[in-house]
């Protein structure tokens, strides 16, 4: 495997180096002053005026939201660099660059599963910088950084979800600036049944059921009496793991042809002529419509 940078990635890690050595680190002294200063007081956990300083300097630069490869259009492997010189100072340079935890991890999850409507009132202040948010994980009764021992409880009522648990140690949550937090719960803590009668009400788990079916190529009824009375924690890995092995030879085969540029070029140029042929007549009724001449 190649793990040479391309040169936009090789471009970005040497102004993000510069960066760090010409801006950040210099700007520590300043930071640590401020926190020292309101260390125990209600204004704790307000920012430092040098980190906003540096978010509008790095802004101006390009080196902003480069975790997010929809913006930046940097592989995980190629973000990895420029992650590893902004833990070179781990408390200032990611939220300079907007790259901070927990806020890259659940603008991901909005980016990818947001509606429209979460988008534009916490993405798009999360991507600006303009927000900060929080993510709950951690629980004070369970070894909570395995998530299937999770005990929050997330229940539908109507139109509402009901969230019942306890959480501390929630990063992000005191900053000031915190509007949204993302909980970490289990919408169905039960264990599979044995029966497909017993997927009724349970559509996150019949889905599940049905794709593992689909996969294996075998009904619902065959799943459950596999995996029936078993915790989601048994069943989702095996669930990945037969679509890792199904769809394998399938990414493997867009590898293969992708590879060959004469074959892609091939088959788009017939698909091209294909077109062609089936647009004409329509291509010739809009003709006669607008008043063209055919030629």
């Amino acid at each position: 495997m190649d793990f040479a940078p391309s040169a936009v990635a090789d471009d970005y890690t040497k102004r993000m180096r510069a960066f760090l050595d010409d801006r950040i680190l210099p700007a520590e002294a300043a930071y640590l002053e401020f926190r020292a200063a309101r260390r125990g007081t209600p204004s704790e956990w307000e920012l430092p005026p040098v980190v906003e300083e540096l978010k509008a300097e790095a802004r101006a630069q390009g080196l902003w939201n480069l975790f997010l490869p929809s913006i930046s259009g940097l592989s995980n492997l190629e973000y990895a660099a420029i992650a590893e010189i902004s833990g070179w100072s781990p408390v200032i340079a990611p939220e300079a660059i907007n790259c901070q935890a927990p806020d890259t991890g659940n603008m991901e999850l909005l980016h990818l599963l947001g509606s429209e409507e979460q988008k534009q009132r916490w993405l798009a202040p999360l991507l600006d910088g303009e927000i900060r948010s929080a993510f709950a994980m951690t629980e004070p009764d369970v070894a909570s950084s395995d998530a299937t021992n999770i005990a929050t409880r997330i229940e539908r009522d109507g139109d509402e979800y009901v969230i019942t648990g306890r959480k501390w140690w929630t990063s992000g949550a005191m900053d000031p600036r915190c509007a949204v937090l993302i909980v970490m719960g289990k919408t169905d803590p039960a264990a599979l049944p044995s029966e497909a009668a017993g997927l009724k009400d349970r559509p996150e788990a019949e889905n599940l059921v049905v794709l593992y079916a689909a996969l294996a190529e075998t009904s619902k009824e065959q799943v459950l009496a596999e995996f029936g009375g078993r915790q989601f924690s048994d069943f989702k890995p095996a669930l990945a793991d037969l679509a890792v092995e199904k769809l394998a030879p399938i990414a493997g085969e867009m590898r293969r042809i992708s590879a060959d540029q004469a074959y892609v070029d091939s088959v788009l140029r017939g698909g091209t002529a294909r077109a062609a042929v089936l647009a004409e007549s329509t291509m010739r009724d809009v003709r006669a419509i607008v008043g063209l001449l055919d030629s």
